[in-house]
């Protein structure tokens, strides 16, 4: 097979495909962080316009450039100083360069089958707003502890969907995409239920089924096995750091046990090594995030990934 990103695209220079989708894909980066800051918190996408929420002064266009108008800026609003935090130029940068990414697996899939720059675009869209989705849940789920179902749900639908309309291409039919949505969802309601039963603390949340099932809906039930166990490694490995501590030891949502209350000179018999014991055993992370980082490795680099279980 050619190499896909050297593929002719009828009429169209290939370096300015590139172009384009970096910048759209840098574009689409500033929207993804009106998602994360306003989906958790319930407010609308599309109005008010973007403000400081310090001094509310109005985001003029100039201002809003991706990436550009933070350095520009120096990282902070021109209104009061209020400093801009540095997710918003990383989630663009992250955004713009998985766009970039997007045509690659576009193009790949489509090598020797497509040529015209609307089929092109066709099959950059698919993988596009996959990750798309994938960021704006990451992001979401690291400071809030949530994945809103209405992202999760509109990734379920879009791999259905790229099933039904590109299944040949991307070989998973709409049947697997179906089974796989099903078998994604199914063995993580079994641990999240079985986990509160024998415990009495919830677990994983319903976020991360969605996930899962998203994640089938896409790639089909044979993509399932890497997924779960890649995101549990990723999450054992992301946890490692939070041993020595307890800071993160609960969810936001709960409060912490008397039992691994921090000692005080209120409380002079505490103690410490239970105390870090009991906090690192339950201790709790979002999982998806891992979940994300698994379905986008599974997105650009199955090919490599099947091949390696295969040799097992």
């Amino acid at each position: 097979m050619p190499d896909p990103m050297n593929v002719p695209v009828e009429g169209v220079p290939l370096w300015l495909l590139k172009a384009t989708a970096l910048a759209i894909g840098a574009c689409f980066g500033s929207f993804a962080n009106v998602i994360i800051h306003r989906v958790p918190r319930k407010r609308s996408i599309v109005r008010p316009g973007s403000a400081c929420p310090d001094c509310g002064h109005k985001i003029r266009w100039y201002e809003n450039i991706p990436v550009l108008s933070w350095i520009f800026l120096r990282g902070k609003c021109s209104g009061c100083g209020l400093p801009i935090s540095i997710r918003y130029p990383v989630v663009e940068l992250m955004v713009a360069i998985l766009s970039l990414a997007a045509l690659f697996v576009g193009l790949s899939e489509g090598a020797g089958v497509q040529s015209s720059p609307a089929e092109i675009a066709a099959l950059w869209f698919f993988p596009f707003a996959l990750v798309f989705l994938v960021v704006c849940i990451i992001f979401i789920d690291l400071e809030h502890w949530i994945i809103p179902h209405v992202l999760t749900i509109t990734g379920i639908c879009l791999g259905i969907l790229r099933s039904v309309l590109m299944g040949s291409l991307v070989g998973v039919t709409w049947l697997d995409s179906l089974i796989g949505m099903a078998a994604g969802a199914l063995p993580i309601i079994l641990i999240i239920e079985g986990y509160y039963r024998l415990t009495g603390r919830e677990g994983m949340g319903y976020g991360d089924v969605m996930m899962m099932a998203m994640a089938g809906a896409w790639f089909g039930y044979m993509s399932l096995p890497f997924i779960f166990l890649a995101s549990s490694l990723q999450g054992i490995i992301g946890s490692l750091p939070m041993l020595t501590g307890r800071k993160h030891a609960t969810p936001p949502w709960e409060t912490p046990s008397p039992a691994i209350a921090p000692a005080t000179a209120d409380s002079p018999d505490a103690e410490p090594a239970v105390e870090k014991e009991i906090a690192a055993r339950h201790m709790a992370i979002p999982f998806g995030p891992f979940i994300g980082l698994s379905i986008l490795e599974w997105l650009f680099f199955q090919d490599f990934i099947r091949n390696l279980m295969f040799k097992f």
